[in-house]
């Protein structure tokens, strides 16, 4: 986390108690999940829209990953974050411990 600079990266890496490929984590910018691109879900800003279905969105996306056996790779199928960030970063981003 780099609050100094205004980016922050949420690193599921130091939750001890949990295998990682459990672990999902749901945020507006791709950037918090940048250590774990595998688990992350990214999600629409909420901005006090009235007609805002984010969460609607969310809630059967969550239904779905329920059901799948490895979720790390539903994640990256469903949303392909690797692929665009290396696609867009030029050499792509890689997880601190590779």
């Amino acid at each position: 986390m780099r609050p100094e600079t205004g980016v922050y990266v949420k690193d599921l890496s130091i939750i001890q108690d949990r295998n990682l490929s459990d672990m999902m984590l749901v945020d507006n910018s791709i950037i918090s999940f940048a250590f774990n691109l595998k688990n992350g879900i990214p999600i629409k800003a909420f901005v006090g829209e009235k007609n805002d279905d984010e969460l609607l969105y969310m809630v059967t996306f969550l239904e779905e990953v329920y059901s799948q056996a490895d979720t790390c790779q539903f994640i990256t199928n469903t949303f392909k974050l690797q692929e665009l960030m290396a696609k867009y970063s030029g050499a792509g981003v890689k997880n601190k411990k590779e």
